[in-house]
């Protein structure tokens, strides 16, 4: 007998269905809010993961910091900075933590680390130093021989000064005057002259000294009729030593002339040259720490910091015009190793040289830096040193 089903069990089998899709898509449209409510709001699950690395990162700082206490070797020191393994985002704080706490000179004399900038900027003046005492040391035995050349004029003037005065010239006459002698045959800047001869009249007239095409007026001490001194400008320079004549010309506009050497001063100058291919410390983080990464990094737990010899030529020029080195500096320099190969020659003309620079190996591919040569050299004052 088959039983027939009514209205209310049809419509009760339909609506089973429904509902539980109606369910399921309810489940869904939760699911979708909730996953964007996490995509809306990325800035609280960003600082939560900061927040939580800051903290490690402090954490494996202060480790660092406590072990550094207690080691006693450059060894203890290097195996720890590696097992800290602090990320290079924070090795500037880790700079400054060291700094504050005073264990950055620890370590530094622990590894035997050179320091930078305070070494730098002393060094800076010790070329200026050097080249005030080749200055001074030039100037105090340019005096003391100008000195004794111009005391001999002197005597040579009281000698001349004791013989019998000429007899006088008819008045209105023009009378040729002559150079019998000069106190000396070569002439510098500051240096007196003695002309004796005769016909030169009481009253002044001009010297002037004339070296191949350059006219120069001496400085008139005292004239007399068989007597003249002069002495040359201290401040002349730009002239090289030349061959020339000094010229008298008396009141009646005669002239009379000598041969006579000029003999220039000289000065001491700085020549700079730079190799600017080498490494820099990095600045914003200390020395200190970046030699515990490169000595980690190499497994070198014996602090032998993997150098690396870098070399370069300075110096490459040739002097001219009488200049000649005297001395040669080098630095200031940043570097803990920095040595002439080949060192300029005292004396020379050639002053091309070649420099070495050993660096730590983590250093290599930073920003240059510049190694300085300082060459003193003397010459003529005045002068150019090099040619172009």
């Amino acid at each position: 007998m088959i039983k027939e089903k009514s209205i209310m069990d049809y419509a009760t089998g339909s609506i089973q269905p429904l509902l539980l899709i109606f369910i399921l898509c309810l489940c869904i449209y939760q699911n979708v809010e909730a996953a964007n409510n996490i995509l809306n709001k990325p800035s609280v699950i960003r600082q939560s993961a900061t927040t939580a690395n800051t903290s490690n990162a402090k954490n494996k700082i202060d480790r660092f910091l406590n072990d550094v206490k207690k080691a006693r070797t450059k060894q203890d020191i290097l195996r720890s900075f590696k097992k800290a393994n602090i990320p290079s985002s924070q090795l500037p704080q880790l700079s400054l933590e060291l700094k504050k706490t005073g264990l950055s000179s620890r370590i530094s004399n622990t590894l035997n680390l050179p320091a930078s900038r305070p070494v730098q900027k002393k060094k800076a003046n010790q070329v200026q130093k050097k080249l005030t005492s080749l200055q001074t040391r030039l100037s105090n035995s340019r005096k003391k021989n100008l000195q004794a050349r111009n005391n001999h004029v002197k005597r040579k003037l009281k000698t001349v000064q004791r013989q019998p005065p000429p007899r006088p010239g008819r008045a209105g006459v023009a009378v040729q005057p002559a150079i019998q002698s000069l106190s000396n045959t070569i002439i510098s800047p500051g240096q007196m002259l003695l002309i004796s001869g005769k016909n030169f009249q009481d009253r002044r007239g001009q010297v002037r000294f004339n070296f191949q095409g350059t006219n120069i007026p001496a400085i008139i001490d005292q004239w007399a009729d068989n007597s003249i001194l002069v002495h040359l400008n201290n401040n002349v320079s730009g002239l090289l030593p030349k061959h020339g004549v000094v010229r008298v010309k008396n009141a009646s506009h005669k002239e009379a002339s000598h041969p006579i050497s000029f003999q220039p001063s000289e000065e001491i100058k700085a020549l700079e040259d730079k190799a600017c291919n080498l490494p820099l410390f990095t600045e914003n983080v200390d020395t200190v720490i970046r030699s515990l990464q490169c000595s980690v990094m190499h497994g070198d737990v014996n602090g032998a910091y993997a150098l690396h010899d870098f070399r370069s030529i300075v110096h490459n020029v040739n002097l001219i015009n009488g200049w000649k080195v005297v001395d040669y500096y080098l630095g200031p320099n940043i570097f803990p190793e920095v040595t002439y190969v080949t060192s300029p020659r005292i004396n020379g003309i050639h002053p091309r040289s070649e420099i070495s620079v050993k660096q730590y190996c983590l250093l290599c591919n930073k920003p240059p830096s510049c190694v300085t040569s300082t060459l003193f050299i003397q010459g003529p004052r005045g002068t150019p040193a090099l040619s172009n």
